[in-house]
């Protein structure tokens, strides 16, 4: 089999298996949808719909996809009109959906990000707008668990529509220049606090601030892939513990390059134990960027093959 092949059936068999099934609606709904398919954007919703994804465990099953929601409103009100919710908290907590409810022991809520941001706001007070991505994810979360103030799975957002408003221009480093050239994003060598790097762990340190501080406080910045001593690790099930990836050699993981979302601007990394395992990591997103989709942080192979996600049990 010629080894492109190979890779494209490797790829498909990893978003697949990841993912499972998706319920896909373009209208509301009462919480079950009457379609069902593997992830992915139907192609009947125009570019500038506001969609959502809402699922469980860190995107380990997704219960809805690309599901087309009301801008112009709360996000709150623009999840309400397509199923159910049990709120709390006077109203803007959403404490239950799709028979998933927070509960104490084991610590488990409803989380949302704005095109891969985690709001500084919540859901009733976030007003949608055209083209946003909405998630929701259930997960288990802990005092150890991380932030997570930005993820990658809303790719190639925030860098078309930001937050908490549009971006300007993004700097970006290839080959995901020209992958995010190819989707209309505006592209400039001048600073920015949008940027997307690839490179050396070592080097993306000596030259971008946002990213060295998050390597000498990962915690502290809600990473959960990191570089320890030499190898990759990642965020466990348990949303704990930190475990060892030993076939990582390259993580894909999104940061805020300001202190806080609500400033506005997000660092997006492809760093590698080396150059080259962060370039085919960055050629593997630019060829096949649904390898993030709904997804935390991603490790990669040396060869540029994704390997691990955080926070699952499985790629």
């Amino acid at each position: 089999m010629h080894v492109k092949s190979m890779i494209a059936g490797w790829l498909v068999a990893f978003v697949v298996a990841a993912s499972g099934c998706a319920h896909v609606s373009d209208g509301p709904g009462t919480g079950s949808s009457t379609s069902t398919q593997t992830s992915g954007a139907p192609t009947s919703l125009p570019a500038s719909a506001a969609r959502q994804r809402i699922s469980e465990g860190f995107g380990a099953q997704i219960l809805v996809d690309e599901q087309r929601v009301r801008d112009g409103v709360p996000a709150l009100d623009a999840l309400r009109a397509t199923t159910p919710v049990e709120t709390a908290f006077g109203g803007g907590f959403v404490a239950g959906m799709y028979g998933r409810h927070s509960s104490q022991s084991p610590k488990r809520d409803w989380m949302y990000f704005v095109n891969g941001v985690a709001p500084g706001v919540g859901a009733g007070d976030y007003t949608v707008r055209p083209g946003d991505r909405i998630w929701w994810d259930f997960r288990t979360w802990g005092d150890e668990t991380p932030l997570l103030p930005a993820v990658v799975g809303s790719w190639p957002e925030p860098f078309v529509h930001g937050y908490p408003s549009g971006v300007a221009t993004v700097q970006v480093d290839e080959p995901l220049r020209t992958a995010l050239v190819n989707m209309g994003v505006t592209v400039s060598t001048a600073a920015s606090s949008w940027r997307v790097i690839v490179g050396a762990n070592d080097d993306l340190i000596a030259r971008d601030p946002a990213w060295r501080a998050a390597m000498a406080d990962p915690d502290g910045a809600g990473l959960a892939v990191r570089f320890v001593a030499g190898h990759v690790e990642r965020l466990d099930v348990d949303a704990r513990h930190m475990v060892r990836v030993t076939a990582g050699r390259a993580i894909a993981a999104m940061v805020l390059s300001k202190s806080s979302a609500e400033q506005g601007g997000v660092v997006f990394a492809v760093a590698g134990l080396d150059r080259a395992s962060a370039a085919a990591a960055a050629a593997t997103i630019a060829t096949h960027p649904q390898v993030l989709a709904g997804r935390i942080a991603v490790v990669f192979d040396g060869a540029g093959m994704p390997v691990a996600s955080a926070g699952r049990g499985a790629p």
